[in-house]
């Protein structure tokens, strides 16, 4: 990523952005939400685990559109497939085992069986929020759209990668019509073919290098998001384990001797004394 790149993707962006809010006014009336909905942030009786006593870390919570707000709780997201939304076509069908479920062994049976019940709380949500709220439902099913997923792409552009963003406006442009209605105004972007393969080449080091990352996070068996913070107690072993995990992730990707240096100075987890 650099400076200029991510502006200039910011500035097409720009071009476009009045025409991306949903013409629906349910979705986008201004709603206050918690958007970090996740288990450690809800408080229940101990001796009743349905009856929630308190829930915290409200300092983030703002007031926004409503589909511009991470509206399915935390606590549902889990690794894996997710469920078409609706209830019509594939949707219907609702989560399903694999039709070989009777070939896996025990252990990918409990894994089929894990991910079928958190697709389920998943379809769950969905539907319970289309009988008691209506508009919640609107709300997921628009932020599926480029429209949202363009403004969201947008939003966190800043502190992350843009060649999703890039690959967005590139969709909005070949979809302008869909977009902006028949008869609409032209699209005030045009990309080359030179531009478009630029940006396919990008996107794909880009997807290449936060697949690099899962491997580590999952080598170090600590959240995908993890910023390197650790308690005390476990410093002295989790230093070690992050210089093993270093090691070996340097040996996965370093072809040449002059790459080394290279990702020794990309990678992200330095302690207060210097030290990675």
């Amino acid at each position: 990523p650099s400076a200029d790149k991510k502006i200039a993707a910011l500035e097409d962006y720009i071009k476009i952005a009045r025409y991306l809010p949903p013409n629906d006014p349910l979705v986008t009336a201004a709603v206050l939400w918690h958007d970090d909905l996740h288990s450690g942030n809800i408080f229940v009786h101990p001796d009743n685990l349905t009856q929630i006593t308190c829930i915290i870390d409200w300092q983030s919570s703002n007031t926004l559109p409503l589909v511009r707000h991470n509206i399915r709780p935390a606590f549902l997201d889990y690794e894996g497939p997710k469920l078409p939304l609706g209830i019509y076509g594939e949707a219907r069908k609702g989560p399903q085992l694999p039709a070989d479920f009777q070939e896996l062994s025990q252990g990918e049976q409990r894994e089929a069986q894990a991910l079928v019940r958190q697709q389920a709380l998943y379809k769950l949500f969905e539907m319970y929020s289309a009988a008691e709220n209506p508009n919640v439902s609107r709300a997921l099913l628009h932020r599926e759209t480029l429209r949202c997923v363009l403004i969201d792409s947008a939003a966190i552009t800043a502190y992350h990668s843009e060649p999703n963003l890039k690959a967005r406006l590139v969709d909005a442009v070949d979809a302008w019509e869909e977009l902006v209605g028949q008869g609409g105004p032209p699209c005030p972007l045009h990309y080359s073919k030179e531009d478009r393969t630029a940006q396919t080449e990008d996107f794909t080091q880009w997807s290449d290098c936060l697949g690099l990352k899962d491997v580590v996070m999952e080598s170090l068996g600590g959240p995908v998001d993890w910023d390197g913070a650790t308690s005390a107690e476990e410093y002295s072993a989790a230093r070690q384990k992050l210089q093993t995990t270093r090691e070996e992730f340097l040996h996965l990707v370093v072809r040449r001797d002059e790459e080394r240096d290279q990702w020794i100075k990309a990678w992200p987890f330095v302690d207060d004394e210097g030290n990675q």
